[in-house]
């Protein structure tokens, strides 16, 4: 039984919501942020409360996950190394 309802589409009629417009709205997202993203707000880790992570743990943390990931680790600073240099 076919559905009839206003927002079907048939399966022969051309569908304008499917093709993709990915590139223009990466670069609409971009200009929109431009000037507008903080790093390393101190609200940010006050409010996320970081400060009150044991140094210890954060330490174990690290350490296994370098030594989990010591291989992806290496491919990815020599990919870093190819690519193009920070403005």
């Amino acid at each position: 039984m076919a559905n009839t309802t206003p927002r079907s589409l048939g399966s022969n009629m051309p569908n304008n919501l499917v093709e993709s417009h990915v590139g223009s709205s990466r670069d609409a997202i971009k200009a929109d942020l431009l000037e507008k993203i903080v790093y390393d707000d101190p609200a940010v880790f006050k409010r996320l409360r970081v400060d009150q992570v044991d140094s210890n743990f954060v330490a174990m943390c690290a350490a296994s996950f370098k030594t989990v990931n010591t291989e992806d680790i290496d491919i990815l600073v020599k990919l870093a190394e190819k690519g193009h240099p920070m403005p």
